[in-house]
């Protein structure tokens, strides 16, 4: 069967969620005996036949994959996603560890993951607030074809003129840690810095 898509617009760009099962925000099957019923009740009904013995043994009734497409026409904001011990414990949720695969890149995208050096917490602190923390990333040259690794603890964002396609565990927990000089674009976009401040690594 095909899904549905849902397609957010960002300050950003467009977030198009492909797959996923998160209760607020659940794949739709497009066409076929499934039309119109969602991952999580087909996950109800079928149960252990959609994922296998010892998937639906570890996730239960939750899909456990998710996909993405964030087609980025401008910084994202720098994000961070905790591991599934801190994301079960604060969030009831699992954690997230993420690929991302470059679907199309302009000549000059590029994605930043990562400290370039070793950071005080201090330091660290106030960068974020005020938006300098670029200067001390990983700059990330991009082409099509390109794939990566976005550990748990890893800060990251892409820039402009870069589509990707994000295959990640199923959980929302992409949490804001700079605006680039604002405190929060909106009451729905706020930034999580001191929430996430414990588990960012800050090592090169």
């Amino acid at each position: 069967f095909s899904l549905e898509s849902v397609e957010d617009q960002t300050a950003w760009g467009t977030e198009s969620w492909k797959l996923s099962d998160l209760g607020f925000r659940d794949s739709t099957v497009r066409r076929g005996l499934l039309e119109g019923n969602t991952i999580s009740e087909i996950m109800e009904t079928y149960l252990d036949r959609i994922v296998g013995d010892d998937i639906y043994w570890f996730y239960g009734r939750q899909f456990p994959v998710q996909v993405k497409q964030l087609k980025v026409t401008s910084r994202q904001p720098l994000l961070v996603c905790p591991d599934d011990e801190i994301a079960g414990e604060r969030y009831d949720s699992l954690g997230k560890t993420k690929i991302w695969y470059v679907a199309e890149a302009d000549a000059e995208a590029r994605i930043y993951m990562g400290f370039r050096r070793d950071l005080t917490a201090g330091e660290f602190y106030e960068r974020c607030l005020d938006g300098s923390i670029i200067d001390c990333l990983n700059e990330v040259p991009v082409k099509k074809g390109d794939c990566y690794l976005v550990r748990p603890g890893m800060v990251h964002c892409a820039d402009r003129g870069v589509t990707i396609i994000e295959v990640s565990e199923s959980s929302d927990l992409d949490l804001r840690i700079c605006n680039w000089g604002r405190t929060s674009d909106s009451q729905d976009d706020p930034v999580f810095l001191e929430e996430a401040f414990d588990f960012v690594t800050m090592t090169a």
